[in-house]
């Protein structure tokens, strides 16, 4: 089973069989203070009309997280998005799950975000590997930086945008080989999808909202590249990719 599920992850997660994917990317739905004090977000301003973004309790991440375990292979690595508020909760799930816990990388959008008391420039990225690994991430550091939009006019308002960009960093070899699959739970639109499409790889993601299921589904369908692919350290401009504004 490939491609891009529309539904619940928590259902579809852990109907999966073992040893299906060899990566992971998680960017779990955290709750957050909104200023319509729903815990929602939902993007405005824009010509497409996303539902409202629901959140989930922030300890599900760990029915995640133990669903993954069995679903990835040895040795795999997961990636987990938070944010200043929610780091020091999630790695403390990331380090009580069955995975081990590696190092916190750093997303640096490269320009300021929203912020009443600095503006917000950086994300953390809780890094694992399901258990031991011989997948050894030497040749580049603990920060990746990518525009949020990739320096081109993004082609989704959806509310957790992150860039295709960020994504070839993280998932470039030896964290996934040709022939391997992701696995992007609450894939949102589908960053790891437009990965996949320029790598050839296998690729499963889920979300709830249909609007986002069709962009990745769309993203996945993209013409596959077969040149231009972005190394381990620069983590670049494809010049096959100019036109990919993909974010989360």
């Amino acid at each position: 089973m490939s491609g891009v599920e529309h539904g619940d992850v928590f259902d579809l997660l852990p109907s999966l069989e073992a040893d299906f994917g060899h990566a992971a990317v998680v960017d779990f739905p955290w709750q957050f203070n909104a200023d319509n004090g729903s815990g929602r977000f939902e993007s405005t301003g824009s010509d497409r009309e996303f539902e409202v973004y629901q959140t989930e309790e922030n300890d599900r991440l760990a029915d995640v997280l133990d669903a993954l375990s069995r679903v990835l292979v040895d040795g795999a690595w997961v990636f987990v998005f938070a944010d200043d508020d929610t780091v020091p909760e999630f790695r403390e799930c990331v380090e009580e799950s069955p995975f081990t816990y590696r190092r916190t990388c750093v997303w640096d959008r490269e320009k300021f975000g929203m912020g009443y008391y600095h503006r917000v420039q950086h994300y953390p990225i809780l890094t694992a590997t399901n258990g031991e690994t011989d997948r050894y991430i030497q040749g580049r550091g603990t920060v990746y930086r990518a525009l949020k939009h990739d320096g081109e006019a993004s082609d989704s308002d959806y509310p957790t945008g992150k860039p295709v960009k960020l994504y070839r960093q993280m998932l470039a070899e030896p964290v996934l080989d040709d022939g391997e699959r992701l696995l992007e739970p609450f894939c949102g639109h589908g960053p790891g999808a437009a990965v996949a499409a320029e790598r050839g790889i296998d690729y499963w993601g889920a979300d709830t909202n249909p609007e986002a299921v069709e962009q990745a589904r769309q993203h996945l369908e993209q013409t596959r590249l077969t040149e231009g692919l972005v190394t381990a350290t620069d983590g670049g401009e494809s010049p096959s990719t100019t036109s990919g504004g993909a974010d989360r």
